[in-house]
């Protein structure tokens, strides 16, 4: 677990040794099965160390929709942690994590550092194209007056463009994008995409400073063994969690 800790929020990159929650197969499906109650192992991870008793995760579906929390009772009791669809969380209130699980997707954390307003992304190039973070942003300034030059950026561990091999028919999901070409990465005769740097040039055209981003964080998933991968590991890889709280 890596900690980014500032006077009024702490960021949490998980791992596979901590702040992550673990796949098993669903015998009677044979497919791998996140539940509820595994949410106790992020709790031990980050919830202890931190001294907050509330934390927050929606069920991920690869879309552009999420939650914004601003009143205690928006938040799901713990047992139906995973019942809210949703692939992005906003909030003002202080004390209460927010997080997303990944495990080859991209997770992005913003911070208004002026109105003091935390969010959160699960950004797959699925969730991108559907422009979740233009849906964020429209968020935030509707309800929260945000200026995108006040925002700080921390990119998390995703697929690098050193790993993340696509056929050429995969570029047609992103040709309505004028930037597009600038996300293909080709070595030899095959060819990746460039994951955070589409979500990056996204963040440019809405306003937000290179400046403000932090790329400390951000290591290759599939490369990285310290992390869990998808495309390494199919439906048995775990998600590790990144989580921001506002203090």
């Amino acid at each position: 677990m890596v900690l980014h800790n500032a006077s009024s929020y702490l960021v949490c990159f998980g791992d596979k040794n901590d702040c992550c929650v673990k796949s098993y197969i669903n015998p009677d499906k044979n497919k791998s099965k996140i539940s509820g109650k595994l949410f106790d192992e992020v709790r031990k991870s980050f919830l202890n160390f931190a001294q907050i008793n509330k934390i927050v995760f929606l069920k991920q579906v690869h879309g552009a929709n999420g939650l914004c929390i601003t009143d205690l009772s928006q938040i799901p009791k713990e047992k139906n942690i995973f019942d809210f669809e949703g692939d992005f969380i906003i909030t003002n209130l202080h004390n209460i994590a927010i997080g997303v699980l990944t495990a080859d997707c991209l997770p992005i954390v913003l911070y208004d550092k002026i109105k003091n307003i935390a969010a959160i992304v699960h950004a797959g190039w699925k969730g991108l194209v559907a422009n979740i973070i233009g849906k964020v942003f429209e968020k935030l300034q509707k309800n929260f007056d945000s200026n995108p030059t006040d925002i700080l950026v921390f990119w998390g561990p995703c697929a690098g463009s050193c790993c993340y091999e696509v056929n050429k028919d995969f570029f047609k999901n992103l040709e309505k994008f004028y930037f597009f070409e600038k996300t293909v990465v080709k070595k030899q005769e095959k060819m990746f995409f460039n994951l955070i740097c589409f979500a990056k040039l996204q963040l440019l055209d809405l306003g937000v400073a290179t400046k403000n981003m932090n790329f400390k964080y951000n290591n290759c998933t599939i490369c990285d063994n310290r992390f869990f991968s998808y495309r390494l590991a199919g439906p048995i890889a775990g998600r590790q969690a990144t989580v921001i709280v506002l203090k």
